[in-house]
């Protein structure tokens, strides 16, 4: 490690002084050493354990040549410390509510939800409307000064009056004691940052689809709000990610109040650095909207590239291949010091990111797994262009060209008639899976440690879908606006009663809410205990049948070196193989299957009565289940896990259930 890269992680610039460097040294280990404690996993807790480590190197290799104290910190080491706890206004105060305690005669304060540098967020029950709420706590300090006081106020009352699907709600200002407060709506989810960290642990990269429609919320929102205010302090912290998929912007115009308490009358900056435009940085009165398209642009940038941009910035494309030329210039295009040289507004953001280009190719390509890009068949593309003629016509050379394409016409009428099958029974067959107790777990010494200990699960009676939701099914909720086109299509596999992939735990949530509605059934996603059971239909060995798989029994290996490395690579249609004891198709092979439950290393401390278990630390992990076409052997088996972030994939699909 060197000195600038010490700087960067303690979030201090150089010239900090050996005061600079033991506050921010002390709070970057509380922050993170509460994050380890909290961690619900020894991966997390040792990925942790090496960051405090790196602190302390940090720490003893700036404290050897820190300069003399100062009474007036850099603006960019105060902007950065303003972030980390206890490095508010004054570090020495606290907001420790006791669970049960009532504020402004009207709220009851329950469990810590976090807290940081401008105070702490709260769950709490509004005892006028009966409603749970979440309550944003400000530290003393940001508010005692006269101008900051009059500031929040202003900011406070502007977010109640905002109103929009893409901002989380303000519902309330009160004030107890010397403490005030924000009531807001209480979200389930968690915030961006949390989701880009799951992510960034299990590599996976994000999509150009999956940041198009980031940017499209947050557009959305910022369109609004622009109208009435600048945010400030757009960064993954301050957005949060509903377990709809919808994304919500948090903390409109507080940076404004945290500047003025925490610096001077002069609208220096407070937000976190790197998010932060040049002329918010200098301290600029007059800020508009295009400080927070510069936001925007950083966290495009963060997102795709797994860095902020910083020092000789490099083209977006050129750190990331797989997002398009015209949406790598237009996150760059944000990143321009001179707002004149941005987009005026966030639709001309959103226009210049959707500008078809040519040559971005799917983020799967750089994934792990089954998302590598497909060897170009020419065989196949030979049979695609259909034949081609060439004539002389009145001895004048000239070419007719004929185009015929007959298994492209017996395909499409295939696959129209799997749609119209569909269209008459869109939940498709459903299969009565009895309610009983079995074994979870490893149950044939596996050196999979995730898949252990083993204990017994009660289950109770549901229906499940007896093959994977098909590409003809997804259609219908397509045709009816409810659900979204799956970008780039089957991969050239074919559709019809084939399963379908690419989708992501957003897509399934729409396809269920209209499959739902469809049906006056409420359908959802099999937890993952309920995945198993049925898997294995009263088998306690590696698979269904037995204890061992061959080409005839499931979909896979195309990728393994297996048996059936041979076979076409891809999905095929489902019921290829003969079902389990319970009716149930491609238990095994074809595409992993999503279940509710989020990932955890271990079964200690797992539910027994075969309820999902979900932690909002890491709920965009999804626990996957049954293995894929490219899958080897052993990843078939009925008790193999396997976690996927919230993306499609071309090896993973799903299938819903009912009580």
């Amino acid at each position: 490690m060197d000195a600038p890269q010490a700087l960067a992680l303690l979030g201090l610039t150089e010239g900090a002084t050996a005061a600079d460097i033991a506050r921010a040294v002390a709070a970057k280990r509380t922050q993170i050493q509460q994050k380890h404690d909290a961690a619900p996993t020894d991966a997390l807790k040792a990925k942790f354990a090496q960051l405090l480590a790196q602190v302390d190197e940090a720490g003893a290799l700036l404290s050897s040549t820190a300069a003399p104290a100062s009474k007036n910190p850099s603006p960019l080491s105060q902007t950065k410390l303003a972030d980390l706890p206890g490095m508010g206004p004054d570090a020495s105060e606290s907001l420790i509510i006791e669970p049960g305690t009532e504020l402004a005669g009207r709220y009851q304060v329950g469990a810590l939800l976090g807290s940081g540098g401008m105070g702490a967020v709260y769950q709490a029950f509004d005892t006028n409307t009966r409603k749970p709420v979440a309550l944003k706590l400000l530290l003393p300090g940001l508010t005692r000064n006269p101008q900051a006081l009059e500031r929040f106020l202003d900011e406070a009352r502007l977010s109640q009056q905002l109103s929009h699907p893409g901002i989380v709600n303000v519902y309330d200002i009160q004030k107890d004691g010397d403490t005030w407060f924000i009531v807001m709506e209480l979200l389930e989810g968690q915030d961006l940052r949390q989701m880009m960290n799951n992510r960034a642990l299990v590599r996976q990269v994000f999509s150009q689809a999956e940041l198009l429609d980031v940017a499209k919320q947050l557009c959305a929102a910022l369109r609004y709000a622009h109208q009435y205010t600048v945010h400030r302090d757009i960064k993954p912290e301050n957005i949060w990610l509903t377990e709809e998929g919808e994304y919500k912007l948090m903390d409109f115009g507080i940076a404004r109040v945290q500047s003025t308490s925490q610096r001077t009358q002069t609208g220096a900056a407070m937000g976190t650095a790197y998010y932060m435009a040049p002329e918010q940085i200098r301290g600029a009165k007059n800020l508009d909207g295009r400080a927070d398209l510069y936001a925007i642009g950083v966290l495009l940038y963060e997102m795709a590239a797994g860095e902020v941009p910083a020092g000789v910035i490099k083209p977006l494309r050129e750190r990331c291949p797989h997002v398009s030329k015209s949406f790598s210039n237009a996150v760059m295009q944000c990143l321009q010091s001179n707002p004149d040289e941005r987009f005026a507004n966030a639709d001309a953001l959103l226009a210049a990111l959707e500008e078809k280009g040519s040559n971005s190719i799917p983020a799967g390509a750089w994934n792990k797994g089954g998302d590598s890009l497909p060897a170009v068949s020419w065989e196949k593309v030979a049979i695609a262009a259909g034949v081609l003629v060439a004539t002389l016509v009145f001895g004048v050379m000239g070419f007719a060209i004929y185009s015929y394409d007959a298994d492209k016409a017996a395909t499409d009428a295939e696959e129209s008639a799997a749609v119209e099958a569909a269209r008459k029974n869109p939940t498709g067959v459903l299969v009565k899976v009895p309610a009983g107790s079995f074994v979870m777990g490893d149950l044939t010494g596996s050196d999979e440690s995730n898949e252990k200990p083993s204990h017994r699960v009660n289950i109770n009676a549901f229906w499940m879908q007896e093959h994977e939701v098909t590409w003809a099914q997804y259609q219908l909720c397509i045709e009816a606006n409810r659900c979204s086109a799956i970008r780039d299509g089957d991969n050239g596999w074919g559709k019809g009663n084939r399963p379908v992939i690419k989708v992501s735990a957003r897509d399934i949530r729409s396809y269920i809410s209209w499959l739902s509605m469809v049906s006056k059934k409420r359908f959802r996603l099999p937890t993952e205990a309920e995945w198993e059971y049925a898997a294995r239909a009263g088998s306690r060995l590696n698979y269904t049948w037995g204890s061992t798989i061959n080409c005839d029994q499931a979909r896979y290996g195309y990728r393994s070196g297996g048996e059936c490395g041979d076979e076409p690579e891809g999905t095929l249609p489902v019921k290829s193989f003969a079902p389990n004891a319970y009716g149930l198709y491609d238990m095994h092979g074809n595409v992993w299957e999503y279940t509710q439950d989020s990932w955890h290393d271990s079964y200690i401390g797992a539910p027994i009565d075969g309820s999902a278990w979900i932690t909002k630390s890491n709920f965009s992990l999804y626990v996957v289940r049954g293995g894929s076409w490219d899958a080897k052997p052993s990843d078939l088996r009925s008790a193999k896990r396997e976690t996927f972030g919230d993306m499609g994939r071309t090896n993973l699909g799903f299938r819903l259930v009912h009580d």
